[in-house]
């Protein structure tokens, strides 16, 4: 029995709704007296003493005491604007302290890294700047080359093997510029941006019908 008492009490879930309730206590002190010492004198005492009014309770218009509904309205707004701007401002904390597992990227620097910082000066996008896939890098090629009336020297065409034969022998996935890595846990997947393509489509222009077999040869 002692033993469920203490799981229960020890819930995180009671622990926070412990901590919600003392806060949400003094937090109702702190807006009476922002509406008290601030909002009234400021701004109601004024009109109450225009009305030969004490309190806002006593306000009445024939016979229908609307003072208490008022007040209750202005506790509202005040309440609702200081919730608004404290959930606001919490969120923005939380938003520039992360932590390192739910960060979208980490930086580090090496102790022995150079002192200068390079500065990025322009971010790009993967699936802008390297939006083909190992298929669609075949496909995009062969639209290519069929408008340029090309033909390789290799009776099957631009396939998987020759785009393979090309990717081992210039190093492709060595180059950025052309390459890109996603990795997955332990895996990796590249795409390819629109600069192979051009590239492949360039280096096949050179000489179409012995293309494939300098690959091998190479």
């Amino acid at each position: 029995m002692l033993k469920d008492l203490k799981e229960f009490l020890l819930r995180g879930n009671v622990i926070d709704l412990a901590v919600g309730v003392i806060i949400a206590n003094a937090f109702g002190a702190i807006v009476n007296s922002l509406i008290t010492d601030v909002i009234t004198p400021l701004f109601l005492n004024p009109i109450l003493k225009a009305a030969n009014l004490k309190q806002i309770a006593e306000l009445k218009w024939n016979g229908i005491a609307y003072g208490n509904f008022l007040s209750a309205v202005i506790n509202f707004l005040v309440i609702g604007t200081v919730l608004f701007f404290i959930v606001k401002s919490a969120e923005k904390a939380q938003s520039l302290a992360k932590k390192k597992e739910e960060a979208d990227f980490v930086v580090s620097l090496k102790n022995n890294a150079p002192s200068e910082v390079a500065i990025v000066k322009e971010l790009k996008d993967p699936s802008v700047s390297h939006k083909y896939s190992y298929n669609s890098v075949i496909s995009a090629v062969r639209d290519r080359l069929s408008k340029r009336n090309l033909k390789l020297g290799y009776k099957k065409g631009f396939n998987q093997y020759v785009l393979s034969l090309i990717i081992d022998f210039y190093h492709i996935k060595q180059n950025e510029k052309y390459a890109y890595c996603h990795k997955i846990g332990n895996t990796e997947q590249y795409t390819y941006s629109q600069q192979f393509v051009d590239f492949i489509v360039s280096e096949i222009q050179k000489d179409p019908q012995r293309f494939v077999e300098s690959l091998r040869r190479k």
